[in-house]
């Protein structure tokens, strides 16, 4: 994450409550979603399934260096660490999507279809990251998480032809809502 970025801007583009309020100038770390995954300094976002409510492994974040969370109910808070509780931790992460996408002043590709999609995001990152900085998403991320954690990992210092940046986002579409959605995140 960007280190200009702050705990401020988070909360603010997402709502809820941020405990402790003093937090909001500190600087955001990198975004994870498996605490089993989280590195010193990380923000863990605790998204909610339908088997599994990750703000239940809030505290083995914490223990592996976590500095704040996103999460849908108050958990322990060790010193010196941060949340933002908020009603729906997904929402929230489609929130900070739209914002990060917001404030990206570069060039967006985002590539959809039925087949071939990671291939051609994989060729397309291929040939522009030769010559120019940019970001593109990693893995399968072409769902409703995949998307705007895609968005959220957007640097606004990538650079591509002296404009802005370049981001390719693997999407698809199952239905007319789900790309209504991805088209509000991704413009």
């Amino acid at each position: 994450m960007n280190s200009n970025t702050t705990i401020g801007d988070l909360h603010k583009a997402i709502g809820g409550q941020l405990l402790p309020a003093d937090a909001a100038g500190e600087p955001l770390g990198s975004l994870a979603t498996d605490s089993r995954r989280v590195r010193p300094g990380d923000l863990f976002w605790a998204l909610r399934g339908p088997n599994h409510n990750a703000t239940n492994f809030a505290a083995e974040a914490f223990s592996r260096g976590a500095a704040g969370a996103v999460v849908n109910r108050p958990v322990e808070l060790p010193e010196g660490r941060w949340t933002i509780e908020v009603e729906n931790t997904t929402d929230a992460l489609n929130g900070w999507a739209r914002r990060r996408r917001r404030h990206f002043s570069g060039t967006l590709i985002a590539v959809t279809g039925s087949v071939g999609k990671t291939t051609a995001r994989q060729m397309i990152h291929s040939v522009l990251g030769s010559r120019l900085s940019g970001t593109a998403s990693p893995g399968n991320y072409n769902n409703h998480l995949g998307v705007p954690l895609s968005m959220s990992a957007i640097e606004p210092g990538d650079t591509i032809l002296a404009r802005g940046t370049t981001s390719i986002i693997k999407s698809v579409a199952q239905d007319p809502a789900q790309a209504t959605w991805i088209l509000g995140v991704t413009p």
